[in-house]
């Protein structure tokens, strides 16, 4: 496979968002609509330029992302800065599906308000998303994305660690596995979802 590794522009914005809705369905973000992904999220993103999120490429085709973020919540950012788009996309949502949105909407409440289910570390990264085309899973893809994100960010900025939290739909633990292929550690268990953490610094 060619691949090409670049950091998260806004012409990647619109690929990345089917993407997360064709690869975690069920995700909170997902659900808001690939308008509010688009136009707010990826586009925050890419406007903060932080270095810290990536897109992988082979030839003209956009295969994967992943999207980092310094400890304190970047979806907390974009919903500050776009709040008529997320209220309205809320709407949506909860009238597209209102039992299985407000269960997902607690879910996502419920582990950020509780302490138990937060890495308390200073100057750590969370890893928010990674996701791969159905094509080039199983390929080492996710990986890579790791590695260019720890080698070419988390290191040159003196970083601690990274942290993750697994979706709660990881029933087979397969999100699980992968991370702790790529040198997490398990921390604990919270809500249904993994914790992991990969110490990068002393």
């Amino acid at each position: 496979m060619n691949l090409s590794i670049k950091p998260i522009g806004s012409v990647d914005s619109e690929a990345c968002a089917k993407l997360l809705k064709e690869a975690l369905p069920n995700d909170f973000l997902s659900m808001l609509g690939e308008r509010f992904i688009k136009e707010c999220y990826f586009k925050e993103l890419s406007l903060a330029g932080n270095g810290q999120s990536f897109v992988l490429y082979e030839k003209n085709r956009m295969v994967a992302f992943l999207v980092s973020a310094n400890s304190g919540g970047l979806l907390k950012q974009v919903v500050f800065n776009n709040k008529f788009l997320f209220f309205r996309s809320v709407f949506q949502a909860f009238f597209r599906a209102p039992i299985k949105f407000s269960m997902t909407t607690i879910s996502v409440l419920f582990y950020m308000l509780n302490p138990k289910c937060q890495i308390n570390k200073p100057n750590v990264v969370e890893l928010c998303y990674i996701a791969v085309n159905e094509t080039y899973r199983n390929k080492g893809v996710g990986g890579k994305l790791v590695n260019e994100m720890i080698n070419y960010y988390c290191l040159l900025e003196n970083v601690f660690g990274v942290y993750v939290k697994t979706l709660k739909q990881d029933i087979d633990g397969g999100a699980k596995n992968f991370y702790i292929k790529n040198k997490f550690l398990l921390e604990g268990e919270c809500n249904g979802r993994s914790l992991l953490f990969r110490k990068l610094t002393e």
